[in-house]
């Protein structure tokens, strides 16, 4: 990516069908690794997937905040090596990073309904080029809509279900901002 300053269309690694087309979803992700590389070596990488996961843990963690004051920080010193072992070391950490985001967004605007749930579609696209996974915080905007929905008994005039109705519509094209624009939707779909 950084010497043809393109992102490939075909599988690179693939010996047996050299043209194969592939959709490399972690590219974003990709030339941040390459760069921690470059720039610190085997240290930069491990230094910048600690910070990714640390980012991931603050979120939890201030989400748990939103849920409950009597949240105890020694709790995420036992979490982080689970979220390393799932997580870390691979371009996946983004997408813990991302769902968390998400989530803690989603909660804070069905909390508080705070206007900050108007910068979630920016997380979807930023997903959509760091990671495969960006389908499961479009599953999660789904979920909090139809808890929206059933809560209210499906209430027309619903208005945070037509807001959040908005943020999919809005957070679901904005996944087609990527080099293989609806192509990523067909591969994850092949994948799962």
């Amino acid at each position: 990516i950084i010497n043809t300053h393109s992102i490939p269309k075909t599988d690179l690694f693939s010996f047996s069908l050299p043209d194969y087309p592939y959709v490399y979803h972690s590219w974003a992700a990709e030339l941040l690794i390459y760069l921690s590389y470059k720039f610190g070596g085997l240290t930069g990488v491990s230094i910048f997937y600690g910070a990714v996961l640390t980012l991931s843990l603050f979120v939890i963690y201030k989400t748990c905040k939103l849920l409950s004051s009597k949240v105890n920080p020694l709790f995420f010193l036992w979490m982080a090596p689970l979220a390393y072992a799932t997580a870390g070391g691979r371009t996946r950490i983004f997408g813990l990073l991302f769902l968390s985001i998400t989530y803690y967004i989603l909660l804070k605007y069905s909390l508080d309904k705070s206007r900050f749930i108007w910068i979630l579609p920016v997380i979807p696209l930023l997903w959509a080029n760091f990671h495969g996974s960006f389908f499961l915080g479009i599953g999660l905007i789904i979920f909090f809509m139809l808890w929206e929905l059933i809560s209210s008994r499906f209430e027309r005039t619903n208005q945070n279900a037509k807001t959040l109705f908005t943020i999919l519509t809005l957070s679901t094209l904005s996944t087609l901002i990527n080099p293989y624009t609806w192509r990523i939707w067909q591969q994850v779909a092949s994948i799962s």
